[in-house]
């Protein structure tokens, strides 16, 4: 069984629920590492979490986290360097802190819903766009 239908599962038995229950918490310490769940959590709890959705219905995230700019987030993928270097490169964990983020904040109801024009959806992709991403500095470093 692949690891991400049972992810994915578990956050859609959360969203019908709309609440985090012990057994929720339970099983998600059980997929990823504890501090990148508590961290979530935190991140959650202090609402740190945007959702940004354009009048065609396309959404991202903006995760607030160590650096100015937020990070840029979708379901599975995030602008930070851990995900880079820890998620992608070294498959060391399942998700960064602000993808987990998203998909609990999402999940409860916890995500504030922005309503952006397209252009200005447009401007958020353009500005991770031009920041070279830990990953691209990474391989010009080679």
């Amino acid at each position: 069984l692949d690891v991400s239908v049972v992810v994915n599962q578990l956050f859609l038995d959360i969203a019908r629920r709309k609440e985090l229950s012990d057994h929720d918490l339970s099983r998600l310490s059980a997929l990823f590492k504890t501090t990148t769940l508590f961290s979530a959590l935190a991140l959650v709890e202090k609402a740190m979490v945007k959702k940004y959705v354009s009048p065609n219905g396309r959404s991202l995230f903006l995760v607030e986290g160590s650096r100015p700019q937020p990070y840029v987030c979708f379901p599975r993928f995030c602008s930070c360097p851990y995900f880079a270097m820890t998620v992608i490169t070294k498959s060391e964990d399942l998700a960064c802190k602000h993808v987990l983020a998203c998909r609990i904040a999402e999940s409860i109801g916890r995500a504030q819903v922005v309503h952006v024009s397209k252009e200005e959806f447009m401007q958020w992709l353009l500005k991770e766009e031009a920041q070279p991403s830990p990953a691209k500095r990474w391989r010009r470093a080679e």
